[in-house]
């Protein structure tokens, strides 16, 4: 993984309707406060989130900070470098064990020109009584680690990537007979681990797969056919979301359709899935984006949406050895990036439903977060700046019958060249008129940028 450059901070500036019948052209958006919609939780994170770059040593006030964003899983191996059980699980995160990271463990590959592989010992088909015998220890620690409820268990890391398999040839760092470019070997891998698993831990194993970085359904398609032909079974699909920019993040919610839609119809789906099977996506956000408060919403609306059951951020090296996934400086003070994920985090159990008309510009709004009142969170994920069209309807319902009073906080506002420690008190609007429960304004992001907007009432 390569640097990431930090955050460009910019102004905004606010534009704001008059009336609710005023007519705009371009962006749309759009929020109902009477309904509630109990989306699932997408935050979550991965390797050394709470340390620097993959280092899970921490703080008390990095934890703290951490637990206030209300994490759902945490994904990495039992490891100094990825994380440790008793912290993530005080922030009330359930960990997710990527079995494969422990098996190639950390050590550089000895090969001259091999480094960024993760062939530094024997893969699993050159001796399956090996990977046996490792797979029923790690299984054994698992379970000493977590002696009540589930434990989830993720095989194998991208088998799509050569990074992780050899899924192309490199006769540099490995013979070409062990080059797997159709998944064989890997297929029998993911078999041989998950019934190994299954008989030592019986009912509290949760098994995902197939973890790819690409082409999610061809992938899945060919681990759910193959564990219906040799019996194996699957907890939850698993799957990464890390390039292809608002592209990419588009593409979510059909391809969770399909796969939803295959449980139901399919039968090697139904029988490995069960009809009611999760897709989860286990690493989210490109290198290019996840420091971009609009961005994460991009995610964040789109996860939503899709029904996924549960997320983990991704983690980038930072040249500023800033820690939880970018969101903390390495002193462990909050970020505009922390700040958004709090308003997230704290108006999730609220949150009402929303509209766009392009997932450039997404919204997420809730009768109650982080300012103590209904607000919504608007982002610009476009390189250009926009007009948007904020449509507020249902305010009758939140007994706002006459007039509300917007005020707007900036995510990407620093002070003085330092970052802000307390949310910054937001920019009054003028009073906007509410006609039949609905109200309009226009606000205009800068690129990249996200906007907590709060509504008070008259």
């Amino acid at each position: 993984m390569r640097n990431t450059t930090g955050l460009t901070v910019t102004s905004i500036s606010l534009f704001l309707a008059l009336s609710a019948g005023a007519a705009a052209q371009g962006p749309t958006t759009a929020v109902n406060f009477n309904h509630l919609t109990h989306p699932r939780n997408q935050m979550g994170f991965m390797h050394g989130a709470l340390g620097a770059y993959w280092n899970s040593s921490s703080n008390k006030a990095v934890e703290n900070r951490a637990k206030l964003l209300n994490p759902l899983i945490w994904r990495g191996n039992e490891a100094l470098w990825s994380l440790n059980t008793k912290t993530i699980t005080r922030t009330g995160a359930m960990p997710i064990y990527t079995l494969s990271a422990g098996w190639q463990a950390v050590l550089p590959n000895p090969k001259r020109g091999c480094s960024e592989l993760f062939w530094n010992r024997n893969l699993p088909f050159q001796n399956w009584a090996v990977w046996k015998k490792w797979v029923s220890k790690q299984a054994d620690h698992f379970a000493a680690l977590r002696p009540r409820g589930d434990i989830w268990i993720d095989i194998w890391n991208e088998p799509d990537h050569p990074k992780f398999w050899p899924v192309e040839r490199r006769d540099k760092c490995y013979s070409s007979h062990l080059v797997d470019k159709n998944g064989g070997k890997w297929l029998k891998t993911f078999l041989v681990a998950e019934q190994v698993i299954r008989a030592r831990l019986g009912r509290r194993a949760k098994i995902l797969g197939p973890s790819v970085s690409s082409k999610a359904m061809q992938w899945s398609s060919r681990l759910v056919n193959y564990c219906a032909r040799y019996h194996c079974r699957l907890d939850a699909l698993a799957w990464h979301i890390c390039g292809g920019g608002q592209s990419g993040i588009d593409r979510i919610a059909p391809e969770v359709r399909r796969a939803k839609r295959l449980m139901k119809v399919d039968h090697n789906w139904k029988s490995v899935l069960g009809t009611n099977g999760q897709v989860m996506m286990t690493e989210y956000a490109s290198n290019s984006m996840h420091l971009r408060p609009a961005g994460l919403l991009s995610y964040w609306y789109a996860l939503e949406r899709s029904l996924v059951a549960a997320s983990a951020l991704s983690i980038w090296k930072e040249p500023d050895g800033s820690k939880l996934a970018g969101m903390l400086t390495a002193a462990g003070r909050p970020k505009p990036l922390w700040w958004a994920a709090r308003a997230y985090a704290a108006g999730r159990r609220w949150r009402v439903a929303s509209s766009t008309n392009n997932g450039y510009w997404s919204i997420l709004a809730s009768r109650h977060g982080i300012t103590n009142g209904p607000e919504f969170l608007l982002g610009n994920n476009h390189t250009r700046r926009f007009k948007i069209k904020v449509l507020l309807r249902e305010l009758d319902g939140l007994g706002f019958r006459h007039y509300i009073r917007v005020d707007v906080i900036n995510l990407a506002r620093t002070r003085s060249g330092v970052v802000m420690n307390k949310l910054p008190k937001g920019r009054r609007s003028s009073w906007i008129r509410v006609v039949h429960g609905s109200a309009a304004l226009y606000l205009s992001p800068a690129p990249g940028s996200a906007l907590l907007v709060s509504i008070h009432g008259h």
